[in-house]
This record gives structure tokens, C-alpha cells and sequence, in this order.
């Protein structure tokens, strides 16, 4: 995956719900050509998912070995991969 400094983009969304809650991703780079688009429906939860994984890695102590994590159940599985993603490991009592 090429990272992008000067990129830029949007995403769009129906505010109703519909059967597949697709959206949209579009993004262009520096010269104004199109980089990526992507078209799904588990970009939302994917894109909260990262945030909160980064917020994670910044705000949580360096020597930290233990996460707590509350999520609805339809986002509880974003959550934990991108935990994994992380710089720490994670076990759900849910999942043994």
C-alpha cells in the first residue's frame, strides 16, 4: 500500500438505510490524478475501526499489555482486527 502525503478525497454515503449500506471512497493524489476508488459496505466500521486503533497506539503507555474494549457486536470484530494490527496483542473471552 503506497502512502499518500499530498492526497486528497471524499466519501459518500446514503443517510438512510438500505439493504448492502454501500459507500463510496474516492481519493486523488498532488497532480490531481485518481489514486483509488473503492465501493463497499464495511468501509464505515473499517474506517472507525483504524481510528480507534491509532488512538490507542498514541494515547496508551509504552509498557502497556492489556486493552479493555467495549463495542456493539456488529463492530466488535473491526475492532479486534485492527487492535491486532497494533502493537499489541489482544484475547476476547468471547472468542475461546
Amino acid at each position: 500500500m503506497k502512502l499518500l502525503t499530498d492526497a486528497f478525497g471524499f466519501r459518500a454515503y446514503l443517510n438512510v438505510e438500505t439493504p448492502l449500506e454501500e459507500q463510496s471512497v474516492a481519493v486523488w493524489n498532488a497532480q490531481i490524478r485518481v489514486e483509488g476508488m473503492i465501493v463497499g459496505s464495511e468501509l464505515g466500521p473499517l474506517q472507525t475501526s483504524a481510528l480507534g486503533a491509532v488512538a490507542m497506539d498514541v494515547l496508551s503507555r509504552p509498557e502497556a499489555s492489556r486493552l479493555g474494549l467495549t463495542a456493539r457486536p456488529a463492530a466488535s470484530d473491526e475492532q479486534r482486527q485492527a487492535c491486532h494490527s497494533g502493537r499489541m496483542g489482544m484475547s476476547s473471552p468471547a472468542r475461546q
